[in-house]
């Protein structure tokens, strides 16, 4: 700060002295015009007739003041002079201090990096910074992260000994298994306050994955692929397959990937919110009784290089932690997003015979990579939910229909404790129902 200041100092007074020239000029010439004002009157005045009246005295102090103005410019162009060369001289004085001020500074900061601002620092001493506070980071947070791979160790052995205990179990069992335990894990503060830190230590390689994909330079796409998106249009707006890896029942979706998304996207100062609909229970089995439990979740908001998008999925009941894929329930829907008044996108794939199932959705997604940095609450979501295309659709559009309506009812009853109701609220907020069509309709 210091020897920010003192080069303002230098440049102020530099701007102030290297005006004065200009305006002495601009005073010399008014007193030129000036002298030649009073000869012009002196002129005037030997023009009259002196037995009208006698006006010696008058040409007498004329003379003088004439005489008065002429010393007063020699001396005001004596002074121009000096000035010019004072003001030559004050900058080559300010050059050579300005070189020498640079060169103690650059001096200060190779001995003192740390004290060097930000403002003043190379991309390149940026990066420098941020690999060191990674590398002290991870120093600091080893005991943390052992600990925590510990804790995923244990749980892969425990998994291969079930594995052993029961050999007929399928793959899906136990990966569900193993998938549910780890959501446990890092549902946690702690592992949320890793991801955070990992992101912001590394927020420079994100922003340049954002530019990357928002201009569509070359192996975009691939990247993007890995999860599945794809950009069929080519006009900047992802929609991920249907039959990508995240439509493996195990797969599913549970609180600990909502930890990671939010910490991870927080920690770039931007948002996402998600919504949870009314858990409803159908007989799938057609035995009379209910045994499976459904669930709509959805989300909205920043998803790093993807872009401002939301997206919509089914799921069915696990256990109390972790939810299945439930691509068996894939249907007709439609996904529209719009910031303010205006739509980014709007997408009803249902029929394209190009896509898997003819385009129907048991997860609907969108993500305009053009439309960067956003917050949450800025956007506003819409998806339709077409039942009458969906296996049980029948059931399971009375039941959903029939949750939502009896939570609506408690609500309004305060059938809930405080701690519960704002869950409540925020579970059947949004949606809407027709029951000629069969559809259900989210706008949040």
């Amino acid at each position: 700060i210091g020897w920010t200041n003192n080069m303002a100092t230098i440049s102020l007074y530099a701007n102030k002295v290297n005006g004065m020239s200009e305006l002495i000029k601009k005073t010399r010439i008014s007193v030129d015009n000036f002298k030649t004002n009073l000869k012009t009157l002196q002129n005037g005045m030997l023009n009259i007739d002196g037995s009208i009246c006698s006006i010696d005295d008058e040409l007498e102090m004329l003379q003088a003041s004439v005489s008065m103005q002429e010393e007063t410019i020699a001396s005001l162009q004596n002074f121009e002079n000096e000035l010019e060369d004072f003001i030559g001289d004050t900058a080559d004085t300010d050059v050579r201090a300005a070189s020498l001020i640079n060169k103690r500074k650059n001096e200060f900061y190779e001995n003192y990096s740390y004290l060097k601002p930000e403002t003043e620092k190379t991309k390149l001493e940026k990066i420098k910074d941020s690999v060191k506070r990674a590398v002290d980071w991870c120093k600091d947070k080893w005991n943390i992260a052992v600990d925590k791979i510990s804790s995923v160790i244990e749980y892969i052995g425990d998994i291969i000994t079930k594995f052993k205990n029961d050999p007929k179990g399928t793959i899906e069992y136990y990966a569900s298994i193993l998938i549910d335990e780890l959501g446990q894990v890092i549902a946690t503060d702690e592992f949320a306050f890793i991801v955070r830190r990992f992101i912001k230590t590394f927020s420079f390689g994100i922003e340049i994955g954002k530019f990357w994909t928002r201009h569509d330079l070359p192996g975009a796409d691939f990247v993007v692929g890995l999860i599945g998106a794809v950009d069929e249009d080519n006009d900047g707006v992802y929609h991920i397959n249907q039959d990508s890896w995240q439509s493996w029942g195990p797969m599913g979706y549970n609180n600990g990937y909502d930890v990671v998304f939010d910490a991870g996207i927080s920690a770039m100062g931007n948002s996402m919110d998600k919504k949870q609909s009314v858990e409803f229970t159908v007989d799938t089995d057609g035995d009379g009784e209910n045994d499976t439990t459904y669930m709509f979740w959805s989300w909205k908001g920043d998803y790093m290089n993807l872009g401002a998008g939301a997206e919509t999925g089914i799921y069915k009941s696990y256990t109390d932690s972790h939810w299945l894929t439930a691509k068996d329930s894939a249907t007709d829907m439609e996904l529209t997003l719009k910031m303010g008044e205006e739509e980014i996108y709007s997408y009803s794939p249902y029929g394209d015979e190009t896509l898997w199932n003819d385009g129907a959705q048991w997860w609907i997604t969108g993500f305009d990579s053009r439309t960067q940095n956003v917050k949450a609450e800025d956007l506003t979501a819409i998806t339709v939910i077409d039942f009458s295309d969906m296996e049980n659709g029948d059931e399971m559009y009375i039941a959903f229909k029939g949750a939502t309506e009896e939570t609506i009812s408690n609500i309004n009853s305060n059938m809930y404790k405080e701690d519960e109701l704002e869950d409540a609220k925020n579970r059947v907020k949004g949606w809407s129902f027709d029951d000629e069509t069969q559809t259900a309709t989210l706008e949040w």
